[in-house]
């Protein structure tokens, strides 16, 4: 009896030794645990380019994802094989996140197994997507710590107003807040040499989002009390806005993170069944050159419904 099941373990653990050298799809799986939403981390995740902690890093490029559930990524390695990444996501709770991280060699896949298996072997790939890893969990959570995101339920309006506004084009959504500080400007000279009068805080209106290169164009406005005769000026338009329903979230933090809302807004209306148009809108409650506490700024977020 002993001898049979001595024989049935060797050929079982032969069995599992082939499937894994010849057959399994993936070198080797990382599973750990985020202390954020599944929204932000699959953007976070999505929004990596490189790869490695030296200057000369590889480039990551996006191969094809599912929203909120898993992302397939490609290292493009300078002297090395490509390596495919295959993350997988599955929320625990809504500040939360279980990764499952698959990854291999495009090439050596054998060699690359042996070493794995070998107890006294290191093995660089596994040691370079680790230390990689670690890194990233690490930088989400010091980053999860200077924002806050409370979505609002039940229908919000836009505010009617009447503005002037500034318009940029092809911007990253990350450099918003700095595309921003460079027309302040523009709208700062228009509104003093016309004697305008403020009717509200400024915002920012998204007219056009291509969330697969995260690019947007969108309106700088400040609200202003109507006047008769305003001059023409080519970097300035005046522009009305009507009143949209819309979900609505309050973002507490540097400015410069504010479209971080957009996805957990996204995410929520996904799991509500609410179609959303993509052309957000930010009112900015606080002037970064005099409020010294991030995290004390208040933006209002809007996403108009369909």
């Amino acid at each position: 009896m002993l001898k049979k099941i001595i024989l049935f373990l060797f050929i079982l653990a032969i069995g599992i030794t082939g499937w894994y050298l010849f057959i399994k799809k993936y070198d080797y799986t990382l599973n750990f645990t985020v202390n954020n939403s599944v929204s932000q981390v699959f953007y976070e995740t999505g929004d990596l380019r490189n790869f490695g902690l030296e200057p000369q890093k590889d480039k990551i490029s996006r191969i094809a994802a599912k929203e909120y559930k898993s992302l397939d990524q490609k290292i493009l390695q300078n002297q090395q094989p490509a390596i495919l990444l295959n993350w997988q996501f599955d929320p625990i709770d809504t500040s939360k996140t279980a990764i499952s991280l698959n990854f291999t060699s495009e090439r050596n896949k054998l060699k690359n197994r042996l070493q794995i298996l070998n107890p006294f072997q290191d093995n660089k790939l596994v040691d370079s997507v680790k230390l990689y890893i670690t890194t990233f969990v690490k930088s989400v959570k010091n980053k999860k710590a200077t924002y806050k995101i409370e979505i609002n339920e039940g229908v919000a309006q836009t505010p009617s107003q009447f503005c002037i506004c500034n318009t940029s084009k092809a911007i990253p959504a990350s450099q918003k807040a700095l595309e921003m500080v460079s027309t302040i400007d523009i709208l700062e000279d228009y509104f003093l040499n016309n004697n305008l009068e403020r009717d509200g805080y400024p915002f920012v209106k998204v007219t056009f989002w291509d969330r697969s290169t995260d690019l947007i164009d969108f309106d700088f406005c400040y609200p202003v009390k109507p006047k008769d005769s305003l001059p023409k000026d080519p970097n300035v338009q005046l522009k009305q806005f009507k009143t949209e329903n819309a979900m609505k979230a309050i973002f507490n933090g540097n400015y410069r993170m504010s479209h971080l809302a957009w996805q957990e807004m996204l995410y929520e209306a996904s799991k509500s069944e609410k179609v959303l148009k993509l052309k957000p809108m930010e009112v900015f409650y606080n002037n970064p050159n005099t409020d010294t506490e991030p995290l004390k700024w208040k933006a209002d977020i809007f996403m108009p419904l369909e």
